[in-house]
């Protein structure tokens, strides 16, 4: 009976230890890895005054994900404003994500399953700005 009871106790063991395999964002906590390239298309909505705006814009996200701190790099490409790039650094965890577009802004929203909804502001300085939603998938 005791050979039974430690068998037991070692395969279920071995079960805990095979099912504890990570989920991939290096954090501890749930949510998916935001590491690599993310691209998409989003639209301004609101304008430096707080009016309604359509303006659409593309945006690229090229990020590095370790435990909850996310680091890299972004392009946003505005057809009638041009390109800007810059870097980009913040935190992600359990599904929501956070970060400063330096020297242009900053973006915040969730993430999982491939997807990232993004609210962007463009930052013109002393609260100036635009507003805008992006969807990103993970490519």
């Amino acid at each position: 009976m005791r050979r039974i009871v430690i068998a037991a106790l070692c395969i279920m063991s071995v079960a805990l230890l095979v099912g504890c395999d990570g989920d991939g964002d290096g954090g501890g906590g749930g949510g998916d890895s935001v590491s690599g390239t993310w691209s998409g298309t989003g639209s301004y909505h609101t304008g430096e005054f707080g009016e309604p705006l359509s303006m659409e814009f593309t945006m690229e996200l090229n990020l590095n994900h370790q435990g909850t701190l996310v680091q890299g790099t972004y392009v946003v490409t505005r057809p009638v404003r041009g390109t800007m790039s810059g870097t980009a650094s913040g935190t992600a965890s359990a599904g929501t994500i956070n970060m400063t577009l330096s020297p242009h802004g900053s973006a915040s929203g969730q993430y999982g399953g491939g997807v990232m909804n993004l609210t962007w502001f463009e930052d013109w300085g002393g609260g100036r700005g635009l507003t805008g939603a992006v969807s990103l998938g993970h490519q």
